[in-house]
Parts: structure tokens; sequence; C-alpha cells
């Protein structure tokens, strides 16, 4: 049963795509999406070993909790925020 109930919330929940496209209808704004499979191949920067080196819990951190004066002074500081996971 519980499986069950399970499989239907995930079979009828909203696509990320479709949400950010209503909350900016809402806001009188647009998007246009692709799927990734369509995009150019060089789209994305390479991934190097600096920005995988550069992507640690206190960036990470400061991101998700939109510290942005915790990342102005990482960045002043010299720190390389061009970071990214594998």
């Amino acid at each position: 049963q519980a499986s069950t109930d399970l499989s239907a919330n995930i079979t009828n929940a909203v696509k990320p795509d479709d949400l950010l496209r209503e909350i900016l209808t809402s806001k009188d704004r647009s998007i246009e999406t692709f799927a990734a499979m369509d995009l150019e191949q060089d789209f994305f920067e390479p991934v190097t070993e600096a920005a995988i080196t550069a992507y640690d819990m206190p960036v990470v951190q400061a991101v998700r909790e939109a510290e942005i004066e915790t990342l102005h002074r990482m960045k002043e500081s010299g720190r390389d925020l061009n970071a990214r996971n594998k």
C-alpha cells in the first residue's frame, strides 16, 4: 500500500522545469528550457581538477544559505569560487 502511494506521488509530481515556468509566468516572466541532450557539446566549461578542489563544504554551505558576505570574503581572500562537483 505505502509503495503504491509513493508511486502515485512520484507519477503526479510536478517537473522542476514546469514549476519554474509556472513561477516565472506568474511574475510576467518567461523561460526557454532545453533537454540536456540537445545542448551543444561545449555548452558547459570543462571540469578541471582546480574546480573540483574548490568545491568544498564551506563554499557549498555559504551558497546554500545565501551568505553573500561570506562568499565576498572568500573571493577577496583569493579563494577560487569557480567550484563544481564531478
